[in-house]
C-alpha cells in the first residue's frame, strides 16, 4: 500500500469533498410547510353600479352584485343593511363553499325619488379580515315624459288619495335628516282647499313641507316629509299621524301615516379601525326561573362585558313587556369591565310558559342590538291576562 504524503493528501481531499456534497444535498431538501387555513374570503365582480337615468314610472330598479368565495372555508352572509329605506337588499341565504358563488341584490324604489341618488349597502360576513363590505349604487330618477302637473292618478273615485298607505323611513339613522315624498291627488270634481298644518300637531323632530293650499280636480301635489334622526326619540320602530283638514265634502278630515325604524349610524370602518371599537358580550343571555307561582316578583342578574378597546355605551334597554324592568345602572362600560344588570320580573297574571325578551342597544358597530330573555313556567291560572305578552 502506497502511503506516501501525496496519496494521503489526495485521500483526505476526496473524503472532505464527499462529506461536503452530502451536507449540501441534505440542505437542499425542502421541509414540507403545513398549509395554514385562512378562513372564508369574499371577492365581488364589482362593488359599484350606476343605473344611469331611471324613469320614475318604473317603480323599482334592481341590480345583482355577484361574488365568489375565494377563501378556504364556507362563507356566510350574516345580514345586509341599506343606507336608506328606498333600497331593499336580498342575498344568498345558504353557505357558500370555497370557490362557490353568491349574490347581493339591490332593489331601488324610483317612485317619489326624483333626482340623483347615491346609496350604500353594507354586507356583513364571517370573513375574519374584512367583516364589512360596502356596495354602492347611484343614478338619476327622471319624471316620465307623459307626466305633467295636473295629471290624474285616480285610485279612488271622488276622494283625496295618497299614493301609498304610509311614508316609511326604514332605517332612520340617528346622525342627521332624512326625507321622503308622497303624492296626494284630488280625484273629485271640485276644488279642495286645505287648512294649513298646525306645527303643534307634529312631533318636534318632523316637518311637512310643500303642503298645498288647494288642489284642483285631478291635480296632485308632492308633499315632502322630513325627520331629524338626531332628535327622534329612542331606537327601533316609531309611528305617528299628521292630521289633515280640508273643505272636501267626501273627506274633510284624514291622516297621513308616518312610520320609522331608528337605527345607529356607523361610519365605514377599516378592519384595523374596527378592532379598536367596543365589543359587547352577554355572558348568559337567557335566565330560566323554572316552575314558579304567579303573583310575585322574580329577580335575576345579567352580566354584560366589554371585550373591545373603547368604552361600551348602553344607549337603550327596551323590554318587550312592561312586566320586565331593570334597576338603575351605569351607562358606560370600560374596556375589560363587566356590568351586572339587575332584572325584576313582575309575574302578576302570568299563566303557563312565558319567555320575555329585552333588546339592549349599544355602540358596538358589529352587534349594536342584542337580546336577553327571562323564562318561567307558571302553574296557577288567572282569568286576567297581561295585555302585552298574552
Amino acid at each position: 500500500m502506497n502511503n506516501s504524503p501525496n496519496n494521503l493528501l489526495k485521500k483526505s481531499l476526496f473524503i472532505l469533498f464527499t462529506l461536503c456534497s452530502i451536507t449540501l444535498t441534505a440542505q437542499t431538501k425542502k421541509t414540507p410547510v403545513p398549509k395554514i387555513k385562512l378562513g372564508a374570503d369574499i371577492s365581488f365582480d364589482t362593488k359599484k353600479h350606476n343605473y344611469g337615468e331611471l324613469d320614475e314610472s318604473m317603480k323599482f330598479a334592481s341590480y345583482r352584485f355577484s361574488f365568489t368565495n375565494t377563501g378556504d372555508a364556507p362563507l356566510f352572509i350574516n345580514k345586509v343593511e341599506s343606507s336608506c329605506g328606498c333600497t331593499s337588499p336580498s342575498w344568498t341565504l345558504d353557505s357558500i363553499p370555497p370557490g362557490g358563488k353568491g349574490y347581493i341584490e339591490t332593489r331601488y324604489e324610483t317612485s317619489n325619488h326624483l333626482g340623483q341618488f347615491h346609496k350604500t349597502v353594507t354586507v356583513y360576513t364571517n370573513v375574519p379580515k374584512t367583516p364589512f363590505v360596502y356596495l354602492d349604487i347611484e343614478g338619476n330618477v327622471i319624471r316620465p315624459k307623459s307626466t305633467f302637473i295636473g295629471a290624474a292618478t285616480p285610485q279612488t273615485i271622488g276622494s283625496l288619495v295618497f299614493e301609498k298607505g304610509a311614508v316609511i323611513f326604514e332605517p332612520l339613522y340617528d346622525n342627521g335628516l332624512d326625507s321622503q315624498y308622497i303624492k296626494l291627488t284630488n280625484t273629485t270634481l271640485y276644488t279642495t282647499n286645505f287648512t294649513p298644518i298646525n306645527p303643534d300637531d307634529l312631533p318636534p323632530y318632523c316637518k311637512v313641507l310643500d303642503f298645498p293650499t288647494s288642489l284642483e280636480p285631478n291635480e296632485f301635489a308632492k308633499i315632502k316629509v322630513v325627520i331629524d334622526g338626531k332628535k327622534a326619540p329612542g331606537y327601533g320602530f316609531g309611528a305617528f299621524q299628521v292630521p289633515i283638514f280640508s273643505d272636501n265634502v267626501a273627506l274633510p278630515a284624514m291622516g297621513l301615516s308616518i312610520t320609522y325604524k331608528r337605527s345607529q349610524y356607523f361610519p365605514k370602518y377599516s378592519a384595523k379601525e374596527l378592532a379598536k371599537q367596543p365589543k359587547i358580550e352577554i355572558v348568559k343571555p337567557m335566565h330560566d326561573f323554572g316552575p314558579q307561582t304567579s303573583g310575585g316578583f322574580l329577580f335575576c342578574n345579567f352580566d354584560i362585558k366589554n371585550n373591545g378597546k373603547k368604552d361600551l355605551v348602553i344607549k337603550q334597554i327596551m323590554p318587550d313587556c312592561p312586566c320586565l324592568r331593570f334597576k338603575d345602572h351605569k351607562k358606560t362600560i370600560a374596556p375589560g369591565e363587566t356590568l351586572t344588570l339587575e332584572a325584576i320580573f313582575d309575574t302578576v297574571t302570568k299563566n303557563g310558559s312565558k319567555t320575555i325578551g329585552c333588546e339592549i342597544v349599544t355602540n358596538d358597530p358589529i352587534n349594536p342590538s342584542k337580546y336577553i330573555y327571562v323564562k318561567a313556567k307558571f302553574q296557577e291560572k288567572f282569568s286576567l291576562k297581561c295585555p302585552t305578552c298574552d
